[in-house]
C-alpha cells in the first residue's frame, strides 16, 4: 500500500496540473522538500540523501554518491491506519524527520517558505 501511494504521489507531483506550494529548508537554508498541490491534494517531495547549498546556491550533488533519492507522498492519504507522521527527509546538517500533520497545517496556512528546526 506504501510503494502504490509513493508511485502516484511521483505521478501527480510530475503531472503538468502540479503546482508547487511550499518549499521547506532547515535554518542553514538548506532545500529540504517541496509541496505540491494536485488535483487529488497535496503532495510532498523530499530528498532522502540530498546535500545542496540551499535555494541561493546552485544545487549541487553529492560527490561519490549516487544520484539523490527522491521520496514522495500524498500528504493526507485517506484510508491508511498504519499512517506515520513522520517524513524522511535529508540534509547536509544531517538526516531528519518532518512532521506530516504540521506541514498539512502550513499548507493550509498558504506558508510559500518553512523553515524547520
Amino acid at each position: 500500500m506504501q510503494a502504490e501511494r509513493n508511485a502516484r504521489a511521483r505521478e501527480l507531483a510530475e503531472s503538468d496540473e502540479a503546482t508547487e506550494v511550499m518549499t521547506i529548508q532547515c535554518p542553514r537554508s538548506h532545500h529540504l522538500g517541496r509541496v505540491f498541490q494536485t488535483p487529488d491534494g497535496p503532495v510532498i517531495e523530499t530528498h532522502l540523501n540530498r546535500r545542496s547549498h540551499g535555494r541561493r546556491d546552485l544545487h549541487s550533488d553529492p560527490h561519490g554518491v549516487d544520484e539523490p533519492t527522491l521520496w514522495h507522498d500524498i500528504l493526507l492519504p485517506t484510508g491508511d491506519p498504519a499512517l506515520d507522521d513522520a517524513i524522511p527527509v535529508g540534509c547536509a546538517c544531517g538526516d531528519r524527520l518532518l512532521s506530516r500533520s504540521a506541514i498539512s497545517d502550513w499548507v493550509f496556512e498558504h506558508e510559500p517558505l518553512v523553515t524547520v528546526d
